[in-house]
């Protein structure tokens, strides 16, 4: 391979690199060519030398983003089955900073709902990245349900990690997280130290910021 090869293949895998964590901190739709390449250290007018368009570009970010998650859940644990390779890729991908790192995290809770209304080029990538995820889980739980067991599992680490990040109460998201590590490892979920249960708010009552000020005596007579 040419130097000038070389380094064209070092830009394209820094633009994807870098298109992956910013897709995922702030979603594709917000992310434009112009940030992308200024992320990358690079001109807007070099984009279209590495890709025909930026559905292309998501299309491998995303590929990008699905083979860190596997490194993540199964190259660090390479010798574990069962029960126990479960418990450790549980605790892996609930843990905290997993909550507060979109950016390096799995791509399923960031992007999910944003692509469920993309074209179905990028929805087809997603699928399969998100089957050979299946696949692999499916393989290390092992057993005649061992599908039914990656699937549920699969939904319940990417509900906890979306509603542990869309709460603005951290302990509540602990217990969140608690709770789903709990369901998957079958066990009675540990109550979180200071995590108060949320109150919802009485029926129909307005947000305390948005409650009409009572009219005074004066008027009211």
């Amino acid at each position: 391979m040419t130097e000038r090869k070389t380094q064209k293949a070092r830009s394209h895998a820094r633009i994807v690199r870098h298109a992956a964590r910013l897709f995922r901190e702030h979603g594709v739709g917000s992310v434009g060519v112009d940030q992308l390449m200024s992320a990358a250290g690079l001109t807007h007018g070099a984009f279209y030398a590495h890709f025909r368009d930026k559905n292309a570009l998501v299309a491998e970010a995303l590929a990008s983003a699905f083979a860190q998650s596997r490194r993540n859940l199964f190259d660090s644990f390479p010798d574990e089955r069962g029960a126990r390779w479960l418990e450790l890729a549980t605790d892996r991908y609930l843990a905290p900073d997993h909550v507060e790192s979109a950016g390096s995290g799995c791509a399923v809770p960031a992007l999910a709902a944003e692509l469920a209304r993309a074209t179905p080029a990028l929805r087809h990538a997603f699928t399969e990245q998100i089957a050979g995820i299946i696949s692999l889980a499916e393989e290390r739980i092992g057993g005649a349900d061992a599908r039914a067991r990656a699937l549920s599992t699969m939904a319940a680490w990417v509900g906890a990690i979306s509603v542990a990040r869309a709460v603005d109460d951290p302990a509540f998201a602990a217990e969140i997280l608690a709770a789903v590590r709990a369901t998957i490892a079958g066990q009675p979920a540990t109550p979180v130290p200071d995590a108060a249960p949320a109150r919802p708010p009485r029926r129909g009552s307005a947000p305390r910021g948005d409650r009409p000020r009572p009219r005074s005596a004066a008027r009211r007579r």
